[in-house]
């Protein structure tokens, strides 16, 4: 989260404009495009106040993004793009979720009047959309969120709209759970579903979209390699932030809401495929440049600007799976054909505050109280009002839960041992402990106890085939200790070139074992004796919370 940080302050220029797209040129560009209006600042602003939640730091930009979101709002409370050279003036539908989404996490931050007035104007406006209304579907989560946060009885009322013509009217999702398309969007709008079904009490609709997530695991990888377009008709496969964390949300929604066992879908993408995927060397973009920077492109240390964003397209091994391009389309007009084409796509930074939303989604859920009762979810450092979780995977299979409250513990079973494999100490005395599900459980733990689970942490591998039905696939070896994947191994005989459907033409591929940064540089992990000290974990003391769904404020 911290090393966002760089990416929020030193890629967003002064009056709170983002870079959508960062090129594979000689230099590196970032330039801006039509997402950096609405889109990519909402995400931004969502992803400033998390950090500051999370880390108690205010980025330097946080201000600028804020006032840059609230001025796209018009008075039919929808937000605007302008007319520039790269963009047409109009409300978008699609982007509409994104900001209502900023809005709520906003409300939540501040409980500002001012703020929960524009949301209700937003949820009205939405209500009176006709055109591009299956866009809307993607607004579903916020517009659930709405009436949590506000309680703002229209916004339910139309996400009940949009949930029932999607589920019970189309045929979006097959009766396996099977659909086809944009990954991100389909697991944004499945979270949406799955927000509206759980509060109303739909138990069909829950049912469904498990049914689909279940469709959305088996074409990921254990790891958290989740592809960008579901049952794609071309060789290219690369794995997008944003889909990962939506991929986490709808995980999060079912593990919170009596499906404990997606615990461990979470907690296998958090600390590999969704970590891996930050940017933490810029390197493999160059940094030569031989002109200043202009109001469209920054050209002067655009690697080191990348550093804390996330890959947008990667493969199980490097940041970047392919070498594709932008196709006309895509831009306005042809005047703006050379910003955009014949360059390779390195990042696209709408993956940059999906990638630091999910962390703190996955921060938000390690431990939590309900009720009498304290669930340790996620075997992750986490300290909440009178517990302190200490996670020592994967250098140890370890995890202690000092208890200042007295309470009934559940700490979830790593999926990789039996209940045989592990032991449970109270003040380092054994005890014994029952089993719920994926739970040890305690009976009551009196405040003041230290509780110290212990495990094996075995290295174990598996092979894995990642690609499109029809079209090429790709293989690798994958080596785990415990939870954490420390080697991924590509075959060498991988294809290097493949057919992309975006430009209709084959292009480079980096599925071989060469390619843009390396990812899973973890092999010291596989060494027996490793110093180990408990990080200093901070006080979650947040109030921007998306899973307490049952309780307006």
């Amino acid at each position: 989260m911290r090393l966002g940080i760089n990416h929020l302050e030193n890629l967003v220029d002064a009056t709170g404009q983002t870079y959508f797209d960062v090129f594979m040129t000689d230099p590196a560009e970032a330039v801006h495009d039509w997402p950096d209006f609405v889109d990519l600042p909402s995400r931004y602003l969502e992803a400033a106040i998390m950090v500051r939640q999370m880390l108690g730091i205010k980025i330097k930009t946080e201000d600028v993004l804020r006032r840059r979101v609230l001025s796209t709002l018009h008075q039919d409370g929808l937000a605007h793009r302008p007319e520039t050279p790269y963009t047409r003036e109009g409300a978008y539908t699609g982007e509409q979720g994104l900001v209502l989404k900023a809005l709520n996490t906003l409300y939540m931050d501040r409980r500002d009047p001012g703020i929960a007035k524009r949301m209700r104007a937003m949820v009205d406006g939405l209500g009176r959309v006709t055109m591009k209304r299956s866009q809307l579907y993607f607004a579903i989560r916020p517009l659930v969120q709405s009436w949590r946060t506000i309680g703002y009885g229209p916004a339910l009322d139309l996400a009940e709209q949009l949930a029932s013509e999607l589920m019970y009217r189309t045929s979006q999702y097959g009766v396996d759970g099977s659909y086809s398309g944009h990954h991100h969007s389909h697991l944004e709008t499945l979270a949406g579903v799955l927000s509206y079904a759980l509060v109303v009490g739909k138990t069909d609709l829950v049912a469904r979209v498990k049914k689909c997530f279940d469709f959305a695991v088996s074409i990921s990888t254990r790891f958290g390699f989740v592809p960008e377009v579901a049952e794609r008709k071309a060789d290219i496969v690369g794995c997008e932030t944003c889909t990962i964390m939506d991929y986490l949300d709808v995980a999060i929604l079912l593990a919170r809401n009596g499906y404990p066992q997606y615990w461990d879908v979470v907690e296998k993408t958090a600390r590999n495929h969704l970590v891996e995927s930050q940017i933490r060397d810029g390197s493999w973009l160059g940094d030569a440049p031989s002109q200043g920077d202009t109001d469209r492109i920054v050209y002067t240390g655009v690697p080191s600007r990348a550093v804390g964003a996330f890959a947008g397209w990667s493969s199980p091994d490097h940041y970047l799976a392919f070498e594709d391009e932008l196709w006309p389309s895509w831009c306005k007009d042809e005047s703006q054909y050379p910003f955009y084409l014949g360059k390779i796509r390195a990042l696209q930074n709408c993956c940059a505050g999906s990638g630091l939303r999910a962390i703190f989604q996955v921060w938000k859920n390690v431990a939590c109280l309900q009720g009498e009762d304290l669930y340790v979810n996620l075997h992750i450092d986490k300290k909440i009002h009178g517990v302190t979780v200490v996670g020592y995977q994967p250098y140890e299979g370890r995890t202690s839960v000092k208890v200042g409250l007295a309470c009934r513990l559940h700490v979830r079973i790593p999926s990789f041992v039996t209940t045989s494999d592990v032991s449970i100490a109270v003040n380092g005395s054994a005890v014994r402990f029952e089993v719920e599900g994926p739970y040890a459980v305690l009976g009551r733990v009196e405040a003041g106890v230290s509780v110290e689970m212990t495990y094996p942490l075995p290295v174990w591998e598996e092979d894995i085939v990642i690609g499109n039905p029809g079209y090429k696939s790709f293989k690798y070896r994958i080596r785990w200790k415990g939870d954490t994947v420390v080697q991924v191994a590509p075959d060498s005989n991988n294809a290097k070139t493949g057919y992309s459907d975006m430009i209709g033409r084959d292009v480079r591929l980096h599925y071989a074992g060469q390619g843009p940064g390396k990812l899973y540089d973890r092999a010291h992990l596989l060494r027996s004796h490793l110093a180990v000290r408990a990080s200093d974990a901070r006080l979650d003391t947040s109030t921007v919370d998306w899973y307490d769904l049952y309780h307006q404020r």
